[in-house]
């Protein structure tokens, strides 16, 4: 049994601190008085003279249980704060990578900002956008991280529940047609992301949606909407099958039919299972996306993806001294993912409403401060927005603390 003695520290000795370490930053508390807990006798005495009553029997056990678990649970969390403090000593995207591939399934945003707090949000999503899926506000490990490798049945069928996952937290196993298979070969993703509910006939996402990130960052949300329709698409894509193989409802438009995955271990188109881009397309790539908005200053993802092509065929020859890698970059983007292509775009550009400008304009960047300004009140006002000169120049005085003149008005709309 655990009794306490009061302690009061000495003179001397109130120097002491008690610290405690969260990321790279050391908390210290100053300690004014001590309370030590020591065994006590007191209980076995009590027993004695009750003779090995049962009721005192059964108390000293728990008593025995509830020290030893207390101990066991401090050490537990000096096991954790160690492995904590090891993954903070990382760069900051090998935390986030670690995370992904060592924690939970699905992550919230507020509990990933503990591996960096010396870093902004808007770092922390961008990376977590190279490594991770938004699902419902939640942030999954993309299945190229899980797998190792960005194709194979795994990685398509994993896709596929996870594009399921963010029209709702319900997957019906009628999604899955009349193919036991296709069904088998999800069941891995869903048992990690899901619960079953046999009852119901569906599988019901673990986590609940994250409303308080996607109402902070909306941006990025219509971003990674955009990026699932695409990917949605070319999932179906790779979907193959015949007129004589049962099919299933398209997700993207429920009057049309895909086939169900076909028998066997793998796609038989798997030509269009996209490879990953290399490290010296993904570079290039920016530079190549500059001059695509050169010609074009609001575009569409469509719009970009046949800028990228009509580029690339322009300069097939290059004249001497033409920066060899960025056409090959826009050549060579259309083997790669459509999420790895808008994860780069998003570097540049950003989303309003659907369309693409660029964050920094290459002939002005002396008013991108203003650039940003209008690009807000465009997302705020919604994708019918008409904007007045008034709006503008009231919004940059209370943002930019100056009045505009009408050369950077005209110059930037």
């Amino acid at each position: 049994m655990l009794s306490t003695s009061w302690m009061p520290l000495p003179t001397c000795a109130s120097g002491y601190a008690v610290g405690v370490l969260i990321g790279d930053k050391l908390h210290l508390n100053p300690v004014h008085a001590v309370v030590q807990l020591r065994p006590s006798k007191r209980n076995l005495k009590e027993r004695e003279k009750a003779r090995g009553t049962i009721k005192e029997a059964e108390k000293t056990t728990w008593d025995r249980k509830g020290y030893w678990r207390g101990c066991l649970n401090y050490h537990l969390k000096n096991v954790l704060e160690l492995g904590f403090l090891r993954l903070s000593q990382l760069p900051l995207e090998e935390r986030v990578r670690t995370r992904l591939l060592e924690g939970p399934p699905i992550h919230r945003f507020d509990a990933l900002k503990h591996l960096a707090l010396d870093n902004s949000a808007d770092e922390i999503i961008r990376v977590l956008q190279i490594h991770a899926q938004l699902v419902q506000g939640l942030w999954v490990p993309k299945s190229s991280l899980v797998y190792g490798t960005n194709s194979g049945v795994e990685v398509l069928v994993r896709n596929f529940v996870l594009y399921e996952f963010t029209k709702g937290i319900l997957i019906k196993k009628s999604v899955f047609g009349r193919r036991p298979e296709f069904l088998k070969a999800a069941t891995p993703a869903l048992k990690s992301l899901a619960v079953e509910r046999p009852d119901l006939n569906d599988w019901k996402l673990k986590v609940h949606p994250d409303k308080k990130f996607e109402n902070l960052y909306g941006d990025v949300v219509r971003e990674k909407q955009a990026t699932w329709e695409c990917l949605g698409k070319q999932i179906n894509d790779v979907l193959p099958g015949g007129r004589n193989r049962p099919t299933m409802k398209n997700p993207l438009n429920p009057n049309a039919d895909i086939p169900a995955l076909p028998s066997g271990d793998k796609p038989t188109s798997s030509s269009l299972l996209r490879t990953s881009m290399s490290e010296e397309i993904r570079e290039a790539l920016p530079k190549v996306l500059q001059e695509v908005f050169r010609t074009c200053k609001v575009c569409s993802f469509q719009q970009i993806r046949q800028g990228l092509r009509k580029l690339g065929v322009s300069k097939s020859y290059p004249p001497k001294g033409a920066p060899r890698n960025a056409i090959t970059a826009s050549i060579d983007v259309f083997d790669a993912p459509q999420e790895e292509i808008q994860a780069v775009i998003n570097q540049v550009a950003v989303n309003i409403h659907g369309v693409y400008v660029l964050k920094s304009s290459p002939d002005n960047p002396q008013y991108d401060t203003l650039r940003k300004v209008v690009i807000d009140l465009f997302m705020a006002e919604g994708p019918s927005a008409k904007l007045k000169k008034a709006s503008v120049t009231e919004a940059a005085k209370l943002q930019l603390n100056r009045d505009i003149t009408n050369v950077e008005f005209l110059k930037l709309m």
